[in-house]
């Protein structure tokens, strides 16, 4: 009978998923092989990691035979428990590997390319196959293709910690290509502050993704030079889905009365969500202005894109005693949790 320790060991990894069925499927015998072929291992998870010896059993009953091992550059880091393991879990061959070795080469490089251990770490957990085989040939011209596209060395940092699987997954040449459609499709001057976000764009979406919202855009009005100063401005216009889109332009213009130019001059108004922020902020500064007790003629777009804690701030909590229900209803339609005023 497995320990209540022991599931709550088990959920806690990807989700209980592999390591429940690992248990689940667990033999006597595959039990005492794990437990006689990788006894120094057992003992490391359970008195290192504070695992139980089941979920330490069950973890080592799926993976190849493993050398000892001690304690790990990865741990140094910070990374520890099932975070650990949930990485090594994802990459298994590099329990036969020798873990010191094979570990300690990768967070050495990693640490040059994005500049601290917390990032390492941010990018292990997101792509742990980077501790596998790298092609280092690849990745230093992928390295001097976005330098060479004036990505400073803080930005190539901060992109391979955000997307580590892209840069270390994608070829120079395909890199090259975005790079080009970049600049070149999306009218982004490589020495613009928004290139690395149109860069992160185009990696994330296909062409002919990318070609259905600019339709859209050119559909609802926009002129091919308003239409590209939106993306210039804001790339991550690009991200929204051609429905919301949409059903933004619709609302803006139809209920808020906004012009496609002044539509064009702010397109931080496609990237906000329509049902939980822009109509509910809209209903209240509607009520404000009914009771006249918005003082400073504040517009929309200004309430639109104040954070939350400064929305509440000034808009909601100075009227709960004249209008008692503001807060409730705005909460609800904007679907945030309540807070103790």
């Amino acid at each position: 009978m497995f320990s209540r320790r022991c599931w709550t060991q088990v959920r806690a990894i990807n989700g209980g998923s592999f390591l429940l069925k690992s248990i689940l499927n667990l033999s006597t015998t595959t039990t005492h092989k794990a437990l006689t072929q990788n006894a120094d291992t057992v003992d490391f998870l359970v008195n290192s990691l504070d695992f139980s010896k089941d979920a330490a059993v069950a973890t080592l009953s799926k993976v190849p035979s493993s050398r000892p091992f001690q304690k790990t550059p990865i741990q140094e880091l910070g990374l520890s428990g099932t975070d650990l393991i949930e990485v090594l879990m994802a990459h298994k061959s590099i329990w036969s590997l020798g873990l010191d070795n094979q570990i300690k080469s990768r967070v050495l490089y990693l640490r040059e390319l994005v500049g601290s251990d917390d990032n390492v770490v941010k990018v292990i957990k997101r792509y742990p196959l980077v501790l596998g085989r790298l092609d280092t040939e690849m990745l230093e011209n992928n390295f001097k293709l976005l330098r060479n596209y004036g990505f400073t060395l803080q930005c190539v940092a901060g992109w391979i910690t955000k997307k580590p699987r892209i840069f270390f997954v994608m070829k120079p040449e395909e890199m090259e290509e975005i790079l080009s459609r970049v600049e070149n499709d999306l009218g982004i001057p490589r020495g613009s502050n928004m290139f690395r976000y149109g860069f992160e764009v185009v990696s994330s979406f296909t062409r002919s993704n990318i070609d259905e919202k600019l339709r859209v855009f050119r559909s609802l009005g926009w002129s091919e030079s308003e239409m590209f100063r939106m993306v210039r401005t804001h790339p991550f216009i690009l991200t929204r889905s051609s429905l919301s889109i949409q059903k933004a332009a619709d609302y803006f213009r139809n209920e808020v009365g906004y012009s496609l130019d002044y539509m064009a001059s702010h397109p931080v108004l496609f990237t906000i969500s329509l049902e939980k922020r822009v109509k509910p902020r809209n209903e209240v500064l509607r009520i404000l202005n009914e009771k006249k007790l918005n003082k400073l003629n504040t517009v929309l777009y200004t309430v639109l894109i104040k954070p939350e804690s400064k929305f509440l701030k000034y808009y909601i909590l100075p009227y709960t005693d004249i209008l008692p229900d503001l807060y409730e209803t705005y909460m609800r339609k904007a679907e945030m949790p309540k807070i103790k005023l």
